[in-house]
């Protein structure tokens, strides 16, 4: 894939007409070059991927996650903090067998089958038409822009970072150390991260999925 393909294909998937700015296009294009030797997830997966970042990004699930956890500790059961974050995922990705594999890890002495089933029926992630619906409110009026920040059109910023986001994510798990590693040698365009002088919707590292 070419750089241009990629911001072709971003366009697409979230409505909006993104142009990078030179140097990001420019660092984009000089990755692509250093991993011709490994092809890029499908474009089924790279779309999904897109919609989870939007939706991890903004906590557009949040509401929706807490509720099935008060349900469940309602009931009984509590979760830790790498099975939140999985089932945090499985919203995000808006994928019922995520949350059921997650589920049935969890010994039956703190969740019965029962009250995984019941769990499972409430699964209701937001649809990704109402995903882009509220991106698009964000870049008009973005909520996580900090307090203090002068007030600006912050789309561009927010854009970017997705975009860097998606980038990262075309190539699989295993692979994305060739571009984190690189990218971490380039310049600071490539993954806008957040600083003190950074408002909060720039990305950072957290946002960055584990390796």
């Amino acid at each position: 894939m070419h750089a241009s393909q990629i911001v072709a294909e971003f366009n697409r998937a979230l409505d909006v007409t993104f142009s990078p700015p030179s140097t990001l296009l420019e660092e984009v294009e000089r990755l692509l070059g250093q991993l011709t030797n490994i092809a890029p997830r499908n474009k089924t997966m790279r779309h999904r991927e897109l919609v989870r970042s939007v939706n991890a990004k903004f906590r557009f699930n949040a509401e929706r996650v807490h509720s099935l956890l008060t349900t469940a500790a309602t009931n009984g059961t509590t979760f830790n903090y790498h099975e939140k974050n999985a089932i945090a995922d499985a919203y995000d990705f808006a994928d019922v067998d995520a949350l059921r594999q997650t589920l049935e890890c969890i010994p039956s002495a703190r969740l019965v089958a029962a009250r995984a089933a019941d769990l499972i029926r409430r699964f209701d992630p937001i649809a990704e038409a109402e995903t882009i619906r509220l991106l698009h409110a964000e870049l008009r009026n973005p909520t996580l822009a900090r307090k203090d920040s002068k007030p600006k059109d912050w789309s561009s910023e927010i854009l970017a970072s997705l975009f860097s986001a998606f980038v990262y994510r075309t190539k699989k798990r295993s692979e994305r150390l060739h571009i984190l590693a690189y990218a971490l040698q380039q310049c600071s365009c490539f993954f806008p991260v957040q600083n003190k002088g950074s408002p909060a919707i720039l990305g950072d590292v957290e946002d960055m999925p584990p390796i």
